[in-house]
């Protein structure tokens, strides 16, 4: 099916999202891209050029966005919860923002879909119980020694810990205003 013309021009004005003004309708999709391949989890000039390369979206949203290094669950995923990733998320915000779009940051908690090779002390993930998802956890980017991995049973959150954990997740969130990300989406997997 042909879009007609009068569609695609709707689709190319611009749209007023609460007091955020897009340049057009279009909405990147979250891809996660699995580029941040360095102990750090610090975004890279490939994640650089990759988000800027998108900008004729109108809004992008980011891949899924580590927000503490207890919420790891995936390789090559980047992290915002420390200064030296937000000076580096900073220079894709930048990137995007002088393109004249927008970006959404996608903060994400692994929860329980995790193992413990993501940690360098092969702790237990932390999950809202101590219930194994089971799941699956591999990609051809992995090392080799992670390869073909499932969740391991997580530790569950204890109820005083969830006071902090939000308390984190606001923190979080005034980190990456700072780092003029243009708004946040949380994503958990529990």
């Amino acid at each position: 099916m042909n879009m007609s013309n009068q569609a695609r021009n709707a689709l190319l004005t611009p749209y007023q999202l609460g007091d955020l003004s897009l340049r057009n309708r279009i909405v990147m999709a979250p891809l996660t891209r699995t580029r941040a391949e360095n102990p750090g989890h610090v975004p890279n000039e490939l994640m650089v050029e990759y988000y800027a390369q998108r900008t004729s979206a109108g809004l992008t949203i980011s891949e899924g966005t580590w927000v503490s290094e207890e919420a790891q669950g995936w390789y090559g995923v980047p992290g915002i919860y420390n200064e030296e990733q937000g000076q580096a998320w900073r220079k894709v915000t930048d990137a995007v923002h002088t393109r004249g779009s927008r970006i959404f940051v996608q903060l994400w908690h692994q929860g329980g879909v995790s193992h413990p090779s993501f940690y360098p002390d092969g702790r237990q993930p932390v999950a809202p119980s101590a219930i194994n998802p089971s799941y699956p956890i591999s990609s051809d980017r992995m090392p080799r020694s992670c390869r073909s991995r499932t969740a391991a049973f997580p530790r569950c959150l204890r109820s005083d810990w969830g006071t902090a954990y939000l308390a984190g997740f606001r923190t979080w969130v005034q980190r990456w205003r700072r780092r003029a990300y243009t708004s946040s989406a949380m994503r958990a997997i529990c």
